[in-house]
This record gives C-alpha cells, structure tokens and sequence, in this order.
C-alpha cells in the first residue's frame, strides 16, 4: 500500500458518492489546482521541497492525482508545461530565517491530463503564486458541478451546483474529518488478518500516480503528449 490516503476523508468522499449517486449527471470535465507562494515561509528547513524529486508536483501533486484517480478512474496520456519563477528562494521561516538558496526543479507546473474514461481535466501546481492560499477540485458533469476544498485534507467542506446554480454546501458521507493519516495502515492489517484483496490505498495506484507525474515531467521536456500505460 501506499499514501496519500486523504482521498478516504470526509471531503473527497462524499465527492465520490455525489457523483456515483448521479448528482452531477455524466462526468465531463475536471479542474484541480494548488496556489501558493511556496513553502519557504513556514518549513524550517524548505530547501529540499526546490530540489529534482520535490517541487510542487512531486509534494502536492499525489494528493490531488490520488483523489482525482479515485474520483475518475485511471490516466491514458498527459501534456504539461512547467516552469522556475524564482530562480532563488529566501527562507523567512525562524530556523533559518535569511538564507538563500537555488530553485533547481519545477516550481510552477500545469497539465492536461486525459482519462481512460474520456474525461478531461486541468492540473495546476504552483509554488509561484503570490495569492493567497487555494487548493481545490472541481467536477463538472452534464447537470451540474461539485467543489470539493482542500484535498489535501480531510474535512473541508464540499459544494454542490445543479444546472448552474449558486454552490450550495452538501453535508459529508462519513465522520471522518479529523487527522486520519494511518487509517489505511489499519485497512492493511484487517485485509492481513481477514484475506481481504481489497485493500483501500493499493500500491499499484501509487505506480500509476507515479508514473502519471513522470510522464508530465517528460512532456514538459519534449513538448508532446505522453501516454501513461501503467494499470492501476
């Protein structure tokens, strides 16, 4: 098995059963995004988060890519762009507060990724982004959209629109609101002790989460679309 598990909160579920339960009709279109100025501000020692093998796709992009696999099925091909919008980066948390440091990975990275559904959606990651803080999916379907806020956490609150009217706010599907990193260690020792095969954070949709931010990477690199043909 294999994290993020956030996907099983509170929030990311209930999107889940909106649109299994049909809420939003047939699923057509989704966006994701994470904005943000960067890490250097709070992290006692960010350095490593603007190095190959970090950088906003490889720390935040799981979380997103888990939830919107989990949301839409498996990855056929990506197209992605990235770039450095700050060549330095100056630490203004206390530990080190005052020190600088070298960008040497993508720090802004947006993508088009295609599902094997034929559904499309948008991906951006961004360390670049002097605004304030927004982390967020949205689901577009044939009758209408869903909000889901903060990904990365648990229970932040989820919004429903029918046929483009104002967002209104949906109660969650589970208590699962708090801090429950570990909860899929747990469903791994009850498949263990119960021969269950249907453990809830499999580590061959960490591959394919993997291998979704490698082939974006590669994109970036060559300009073209890439196929992902890893299984879930």
């Amino acid at each position: 098995g294999a994290a993020p598990e956030t996907n099983y909160g509170a929030g990311v579920s209930t999107g889940k059963t909106l649109i299994e339960s049909g809420a939003i009709g047939k699923v057509l279109y989704a966006d994701a995004r994470f904005r943000w100025p960067g890490d250097e501000n709070w992290h006692p020692n960010p350095a490593f988060l603007y190095q190959p093998g970090a950088g906003p796709l490889y720390d935040r992009g799981p979380y997103f890519l888990n939830a919107l696999v989990d949301l839409l099925g498996g990855v056929s091909e990506v197209f992605a762009m990235t770039s450095i919008g700050f060549p330095t980066r100056t630490v203004t948390s206390k530990a080190r507060y005052g020190e600088v440091f070298k960008v040497e990975t993508p720090s802004h990275v947006q993508g088009l990724l295609r599902f094997q559904s034929g559904v499309q959606a948008s991906l951006l990651l961004s360390f670049d982004m002097k605004c304030p803080y927004d982390s967020a999916i949205e689901i577009f379907g044939t009758e209408g959209s869903i909000l889901i806020k903060e990904p990365i956490g648990f229970g932040y609150s989820v919004y429903l629109s029918k046929n483009c009217g104002d967002y209104e706010e949906v109660p969650f599907v589970n208590d699962l609101t708090g801090n429950i990193r570990g909860y899929s260690v747990a469903d791994m020792a009850s498949c263990i002790e119960n021969g269950r095969k249907d453990h809830m954070a499999p580590g061959t949709r960490a591959r394919h989460l993997l291998h979704i931010m490698e082939k974006m990477l590669e994109s970036a690199e060559k300009g073209c679309v890439c196929k992902v043909d890893s299984p879930l």
